[in-house]
């Protein structure tokens, strides 16, 4: 039906008539779904990236694929400004947004052309500046349990060339008890001297906690401890973001 008023008339068998009007609008819905890229390329590993939607629905719903496991929506993924950590150099995602409006649903992909790209392979760098493989302004904070330093035996001679440092490599992080109940320890071996974050997010992809960022020495052993007496998810996941990689690994809660 055309938008525009119309007049109903209505007459009973006794001749009695009445009029009524009915105004009928245009569609209210007319909408296009859009994805606004970001304006720079997204580097390999980066964390706090962001694509965007103008369109005013009233749900949301962000997905992502890829060709490694690395590209993953930290939050937003049901609002319209969504955030997500980037993957490995070589590595390319789609992502997906379907909004709903008035029972409508329009959907619509973007895909990272050409896929990340790497800032610094050399070695060096802060995963809060932007000279490493992951970059992301953040203000240093000072964790609420100071990690426990052991004391590395002494490393052999230095050589005078250094090799490049990969930056498909990650760094091993042990966590136990795992299964945990109430807390749990992660524990690893500093790669590089660099600035390192350790966060813990849940299943939703919710930052739930941060346990350390700051600097680190390479060769020395670091551990934190995370306290989850009231955890309610079955699954956890820990994020080690470094000069190197974006490390991520499963916790499990016993409940």
């Amino acid at each position: 039906m055309t938008a525009g008023i119309y007049t109903v008339d209505v007459k009973d068998d006794s001749g009695c008539s009445v009029k009524q009007q009915f105004v009928v609008d245009a569609a209210s819905f007319n909408m296009s779904c859009l994805i606004t890229p970001a304006a720079t390329s997204v580097v390999c590993g980066s964390v706090g990236n962001t694509l965007s939607t103008a369109v005013s629905g009233a749900t949301y719903q962000w997905t992502v694929t890829s060709t490694d496991t690395d590209w993953m929506i930290t939050s937003g993924s049901s609002d319209s400004l969504m955030v997500y950590t980037a993957g490995n150099s070589g590595s390319s995602a789609t992502f997906t947004l379907t909004v709903e409006k008035n029972g409508c649903t329009q959907t619509c992909s973007y895909t990272v052309t050409g896929g990340c790209v790497v800032r610094d392979n050399t070695g060096g760098g802060d995963p809060s500046s932007s000279e490493p493989c992951t970059t992301t302004p953040t203000t240093p904070t000072i964790p609420t349990t100071p990690p426990v330093v052991v004391e590395p035996t002494p490393e052999p001679e230095i050589p005078t060339e250094q090799p490049e440092r990969d930056c498909k490599t990650g760094v091993a992080i042990s966590a136990y008890p795992n299964p945990f109940r109430d807390r749990v320890k992660l524990e690893w071996t500093a790669a590089a001297t660099e600035r390192i974050r350790l966060e813990i997010y849940d299943m939703r992809g919710n930052r739930v906690g941060v346990l350390y960022e700051g600097n680190v020495t390479k060769g020395q052993q670091y551990s934190c401890e995370w306290a989850a007496s009231n955890c309610k998810d079955p699954f956890y996941y820990y994020r080690h973001t470094s000069s190197k990689k974006v490390t991520h690994g499963k916790l499990v809660c016993k409940r």
